[in-house]
């Protein structure tokens, strides 16, 4: 068992779920402090801006913290806003889980980045980085595409 198990990447996947609980708790004050620092950037925009706004910053931030903690951040820090602003909510989720869903950049980030981060050995670290920073990179721009053509039909 212990040599048939790719323990780094075992270890790296269990760091992410131990961080991810601590990111979430209350008493860490992060979740306050992202809503007071995100928040601001996006009062009083337009819905397509308020969206590609949302994305990118949703999509940077998704690579450095766990992706389903910045899913409930983001969605929770914003959703006054999206009310205000009568945004249909299905738009939002929709983008919300695309742009969250691609932690790939960095190891802790997500299940996903944990795994292949955790064979870098074999595929090469810098590999790992480049192939996640063009991920990110096509990702974001077909979500500033697709968010105006998105708003535009409903």
């Amino acid at each position: 068992l212990y040599n048939g198990v790719m323990w780094d990447s075992v270890m790296i996947v269990w760091g992410a779920m131990v961080l991810a609980g601590t990111l979430t708790a209350p008493a860490t004050g992060i979740s306050t402090f992202l809503a007071m620092t995100v928040a601001p950037f996006f009062a009083g925009k337009s819905v397509v801006v308020f969206l590609i706004l949302f994305a990118l910053v949703t999509l940077i931030l998704t690579n450095f913290f766990n992706n389903m903690v910045i899913m409930i951040l983001m969605f929770s820090c914003t959703a006054a806003i999206m009310m205000q602003m009568g945004i249909n909510m299905f738009l939002v989720l929709f983008v919300l889980t695309v742009a969250s869903q691609m932690g790939v950049l960095l190891p802790g980030a997500s299940f996903y980045a944990g795994i292949y981060h955790g064979f870098a050995d074999q595929i090469g670290r810098n590999n790992c980085i480049t192939w996640g920073a063009v991920a990110m990179t096509v990702v974001g721009i077909a979500l500033v595409i697709f968010i105006p053509i998105m708003v535009a039909i409903m």
